[in-house]
């Protein structure tokens, strides 16, 4: 029994090493986007007591800023700005605490940016996404753009009458 598990785990183990050789992945771009990403924020980072929260939808080595994954938020889908202004967090009732964001970063390559990547139709979830990102780069939200480079726009919270504490 324990020669036939041997066998067939081996067969498995091969055919799950194959996946991976077969469809290689070249993450130097990647890291090299997540490195000057790290550059522009470390002097803002520097400035602020870890813990703080991030809603981000690029890659970025929050390691090196005393940063755990429960301080990383993404914006599974869309922008919503119910998951970053308590002011609109709190007009339904929800189930989960809200938790103040300190930095908002998208990259620019994303939908929400770059029209060709849009669909023909935009779905009520996309065009409420435009309105949160036109709001942000307006100020109608409480956040400030901080960082506004080709490939990244970051915003900061403003609104400290929330921060350092999950509301419920």
């Amino acid at each position: 029994m324990l020669i036939a598990l041997e066998i067939f785990g081996g067969i498995y183990n091969h055919a799950y090493a194959r996946v991976f050789e077969k469809y290689p992945r070249d993450l130097h771009a990647i890291y090299e986007k997540s490195d000057k990403l790290a550059k522009l924020l470390a002097p803002h980072f520097e400035a602020m007591q870890p813990p703080f929260t991030l809603l981000i939808d690029t890659p970025l080595a929050y390691l090196r800023f005393g940063l755990e994954p429960k301080h990383i938020y993404r914006p599974y889908g869309y922008l919503n700005s119910e998951s970053f202004v308590y002011e609109e967090w709190s007009k339904k009732p929800h189930t989960l605490p809200f938790v103040p964001k300190d930095f908002i970063i998208l990259r620019k390559d994303s939908t929400f940016f770059d029209k060709s990547k849009r669909p023909k139709t935009i779905s009520q979830n996309l065009a409420q996404s435009l309105q949160t990102l036109q709001n942000l780069q307006t100020g109608a939200l409480p956040y400030a753009k901080i960082i506004n480079t080709e490939d990244f726009v970051v915003f900061k919270n403003l609104d400290t009458s929330h921060k350092g504490a999950e509301y419920e």
